[in-house]
């Protein structure tokens, strides 16, 4: 007895300083089934350094984090998967690698007589070398077969064995006769804990750009909504502050309002033939001034440069620029940076306060709605016909309280 209680003490020992030397709080929980005592020493080679396997009794398993859970609560949810034959791999390396690195041990095995069968079992056609001896054998199994060239042929694939299934005597005989081994097996990663949570192994496959693109959809989704309930957030609001200049030009245009920023865009309306012949005579002059500005500018380069310094300086002093041509004259309003940043910047505070004043008599609305419910609810429950801001009292002589 004092042989086994030490044992015992040791284990404990063991699982609470793995539990507590890791800063991450990493654990993956495995399956052993089927798992040799050489993959189990191959396994244990391959992560020294960078993980610890630690196996025993179920029954001291949950005895020893039983003890644990007063002093750390959150061990608590590893109890419901510590049933069969588990185990615990401790590490403070990335999951993903361990979980590899377990996998990469898994080795096939032929089948045995009894065995559970992982997954379906199939009987490949083609020629089996055997001689037509044998043929009651198969046909036994319901495997089609016929001779040719004086051995047993398999006609058509074959589901010798259903996944889940116990392997019979006959079947385990069949697939060693044909050398196939259909069962791979190996450890097998069943829970994945870190930092209080319990996880399936499933999320170590989730990859960076599927979370990327589960985030971009989230935040269409939400600005999509957003802009359909006319209700402000953080990625609609850009959207809606577009929105609504648009229809702010939208309503100058059919209106007579009129700004300075559509004064070009009414008049352009207004007056298109203007514009368009304007448009080909200034693209021909500009055609025609291109060979001899070429020479020029090759005569003139310093002379250019300070007039270019010039022209720059003077673009945002004089917002009209003037280009004479021998056929017609064309003027081209060009406004300062400073007017457009001032226009969008006092657009975009107007817009701002005007949702935020939405949004605060949404909410509003919402908190009177929910209230209004509230009060409902207690009434229909509790059978009163008349409820104020305290509590309610009952009809009927029956008790009143607080909900």
């Amino acid at each position: 007895m004092g042989g086994k209680s030490g044992t015992k003490a040791v284990y404990f020992d063991k699982l609470k300083g793995l539990l507590e030397d890791q800063p991450a709080n990493k654990i993956q929980q495995v399956s052993v089934d089927n798992v040799s005592s050489q993959q189990m020493h191959e396994i244990r080679q391959n992560l020294r350094g960078e993980a610890v396997v630690l196996m025993g009794k179920n029954t001291m398993v949950r005895r020893a984090l039983k003890g644990f859970i007063t002093d750390s609560p959150e061990y608590e949810r590893l109890l419901p998967h510590v049933k069969g034959n588990v185990g615990f791999i401790f590490t403070n390396g990335d999951l993903k690698t361990i979980r590899d690195k377990i996998l990469s041990n898994r080795v096939a095995a032929p089948a045995r007589a009894g065995a559970v069968a992982p997954g379906d079992v199939y009987v490949p056609a083609g020629n089996t070398g055997m001689e037509p001896g044998k043929t009651s054998f198969f046909q036994a199994l319901g495997v089609p077969t016929k001779i040719a060239r004086g051995t047993i042929e398999i006609t058509t694939d074959l589901k010798l064995v259903e996944a889940g299934a116990k392997v019979g005597a006959s079947e385990a005989t069949l697939l060693n006769m044909l050398n196939i081994s259909p069962f791979t097996y190996g450890m097998k990663v069943q829970q994945v804990y870190e930092e209080g949570q319990t996880f399936s192994p499933d999320v170590l496959d989730i990859e960076e750009s599927q979370l990327l693109k589960s985030l971009t959809s989230a935040i269409a989704t939400i600005t999509t909504i957003s802009l359909a309930a006319n209700y402000p957030t953080l990625p609609s609001v850009i959207h809606s502050l577009i929105n609504g200049y648009k229809k702010v030009i939208a309503v100058a245009i059919e209106t007579d309002y009129e700004w300075d920023a559509i004064h070009e865009l009414k008049d352009r309306i207004a007056n298109p033939d203007a514009y368009a012949a304007a448009a080909p005579v200034a693209a021909a002059a500009t055609e025609e001034a291109a060979p001899a500005a070429a020479k020029e500018e090759e005569k003139e380069e310093e002379k250019e440069e300070s007039d270019d310094e010039g022209a720059q300086h003077s673009l945002h002093k004089d917002p009209t620029v003037q280009a004479n041509t021998n056929q017609a004259s064309v003027v081209y309003s060009i406004k300062p940076l400073e007017y457009w940043r001032g226009s969008a910047r006092a657009y975009a505070n107007e817009k701002l306060q005007a949702a935020t004043a939405r949004a605060i008599d949404m909410q509003d609305r919402c908190n009177s709605m929910i209230a209004t419910q509230c009060r409902a609810s207690r009434a229909f429950l509790f059978g009163t016909n008349r409820l104020d801001d305290q509590g309610f009292s009952a009809s009927k002589g029956s008790s009143s309280g607080k909900l």
